[in-house]
């Protein structure tokens, strides 16, 4: 950084409004590995006193700006550690800022980051080298930072959403393909972030803890996690390596979410049926009753079973009809009941007219109204 740089940096910050109950802005520019002790009394700041901080002035320093000059604005160059318990100033620099002159600062003061979050700012300084990526973190609008809120603005702006949240990350990473190596959005995140981290949200938040981490076995994991949740457990003990032990609500909610998305169901519904052929779900749905899984919804299989079981049912003369219309009404509410909605309405009036034919075997009694 070169000193117009640093006049800038620093005169905007003492451009900014005074806080309540302050009356000048003391801003102290540490400069640890002294790359600019032969050029800060060149620098020159409308309004402002510049003094140079160091170990044989600390008590002069600390008596001019606290008893001789109570209103003047002061930048205090200083080479010192100034959290250092040696430091006679450490309690003015309390209510005072601290201003480092190098591209990390520059960037903190220009997102308005606490120096305290410094660390995980440094940590990710290569996401930071990039003005479109700052431009587009800065758009976030943030008031307040955590280290979980930087981390998931960085996992955002690599994946170009435009929300704050993890599950779209995460949708936004898997719907790009579940080949890692070919994951454009998994490569950034290792480019740029650190894809440990990204593991560890994941792990966090759907409970998927695999040594060997994979797109692909976690789409199947949140899947299986989330289907379980729509059938009694027990019926799916060998899916069990799939199905998270904690946390089992987020991850129904993230693919209920991905499922009813006005635009990306068409990816989901692509994937869903991978799955349900890699897992062979059929074998598992075929071997069950009825009641098990007729309210289930995430995978399309189970609505071929249901078709299947009712038109069975009516081949082989099982009489149940206001069961079987039942079931119908049930899935009409699920999400794969477009894809089906013309079988499902053939078999409704099918099962209708069996039972019509069922109730008038022997004729329409004179004068009676039908009831279809």
């Amino acid at each position: 950084m070169n000193t117009i740089q640093i006049v800038t940096a620093l005169t905007d910050i003492y451009n900014e409004p005074l806080k309540d109950e302050e009356e000048r802005k003391l801003i102290f520019w540490t400069d640890y590995d002294k790359e600019f002790v032969n050029d800060f009394e060149k620098i020159q700041i409308d309004n402002v006193k510049i003094v140079h901080l160091h170990e044989h002035n600390q008590f002069y320093i600390k008596h001019l700006l606290e008893e001789e000059d109570t209103t003047s604005s002061y930048l205090i160059y200083t080479n010192m550690e100034l959290d250092s318990p040696d430091n006679w100033l450490y309690d003015t620099t309390m209510y005072s800022k601290t201003f480092y002159a190098d591209r990390i600062s520059l960037i903190m003061n220009e997102l308005q980051i606490e120096n305290s979050l410094r660390p995980i700012v440094q940590q990710y300084k290569k996401f930071f080298d990039a003005k479109e990526r700052i431009r587009r973190f800065k758009a976030f609008g943030i008031r307040t930072y955590t280290e979980e809120i930087i981390e998931l603005a960085i996992m955002n702006v690599i994946c170009k959403t435009r929300t704050l949240d993890f599950e779209t990350v995460l949708r936004t990473v898997i719907m790009e393909t579940l080949e890692d190596e070919k994951n454009s959005y998994l490569n950034d995140l290792e480019r740029f972030f650190d894809l440990n981290t990204f593991w560890d949200y994941v792990e966090r938040e759907y409970n998927y803890k695999r040594s060997e981490k994979t797109l692909k076995t976690l789409f199947i994991h949140l899947a299986v996690t989330a289907f379980s949740q729509s059938m009694d457990e027990q019926y799916l003990s060998q899916f069990a390596q799939f199905i998270a032990e904690q946390n089992k609500t987020n991850a129904l909610v993230f693919i209920d979410h991905w499922m009813h998305h006005k635009s990306d169901d068409e990816i989901f519904n692509e994937y869903i049926k991978l799955v349900e052929s890699e897992i062979n779900l059929a074998e598992t749905i075929n071997a069950l009753p009825i009641e098990v899984f007729e309210d289930a919804d995430v995978f399309p299989y189970i609505d071929r079973a249901v078709i299947i079981y009712i038109a069975n049912s009516l081949m082989e003369n099982r009489e149940d009809y206001e069961r079987y219309l039942e079931i119908i009404s049930l899935r009409r509410t699920k999400h794969f009941y477009e894809e089906f909605r013309n079988t499902y309405e053939a078999l409704y009036y099918t099962v209708k007219m069996y039972a019509f034919h069922k109730k008038y075997a022997y004729g329409i009694p004179q004068g009676q109204a039908v009831d279809l």
